[in-house]
């Protein structure tokens, strides 16, 4: 037996997978239960950002399954086997959408995950976004840049943070290795979940200052920021 089999045979043995939904044995997420959320009908929403494009988000983030799967996918226990059901969710919305998003089409696209500090995906082990953008590359066979947009200096974690506060925290925070390889090219940014949009804002101003002709942002879920 090949050591990457063998590897996976004792994973599967020793450290066997529950669905997050029903509690079966045999994947972190089985199909059953994701064919039970809702996915949003997909079509651009809009910030009022002046670099971002529009974004696309495949589900409702108040859906308690889809929370449950990517608090456990991006903190303890870190189940990056979540990623595939994750991506799979943003597949099914284009698939079954009678409009298909425009950002599947066409040429000279390329996929650009949202990035982590290095500390963080240090300790993380992973940038989860990059992972979404890994299987969202092989199913739509579109170009990944997943080292190109870096994260530059560390800023406070966005969750407790009002609007305001968010687009002060991120700001120049982003920036890119080689921007050549971006020059007029129309980007797809990867998260995992929206709110405010402050986060894909920053990334796609890296994006656009180094030449990027379009940024969209596309992640799993959305939560709009309730302003009171």
């Amino acid at each position: 037996m090949r050591p990457a089999k063998l590897k996976n045979f004792l994973l599967k043995t020793l450290l066997p997978q529950f669905c997050l939904g029903c509690f079966k044995e045999g994947a972190s997420l089985c199909y059953d239960c994701l064919s039970t959320i809702s996915l949003n009908r997909a079509e651009m929403k809009r910030l009022n950002k002046r670099n971002l494009n529009g974004f696309l988000a495949a589900c409702s983030y108040q859906n308690k399954l889809v929370k449950k799967a990517i608090a456990n996918f991006k903190y303890q226990p870190f189940n990056k086997s979540l990623a595939f059901a994750l991506t799979y969710l943003i597949i099914a919305q284009f698939l079954t959408s009678p409009n298909k998003p425009k950002i599947f089409s066409g040429e000279n696209f390329v996929l650009v995950p949202v990035p982590l500090f290095r500390k963080q995906k240090r300790r993380r082990g992973f940038n989860q976004a990059e992972l979404i953008a890994q299987e969202l590359s092989r199913f739509f066979q579109i170009p990944l840049e997943a080292a190109n947009l870096i994260k530059i200096r560390k800023t406070k974690s966005q969750a407790r943070l009002n609007k305001e506060q968010r687009e002060v925290n991120l700001k120049n925070s982003f920036a890119l290795k080689n921007p050549a390889v971006i020059a007029g090219r129309k980007i797809i940014l990867i998260d995992d979940v929206i709110t405010t949009g402050a986060t894909l804002e920053e990334c796609a101003k890296a994006l656009k200052q180094a030449g990027a002709k379009q940024v969209w942002g596309l992640a799993v879920a959305y939560e709009p920021m309730i302003i009171d």
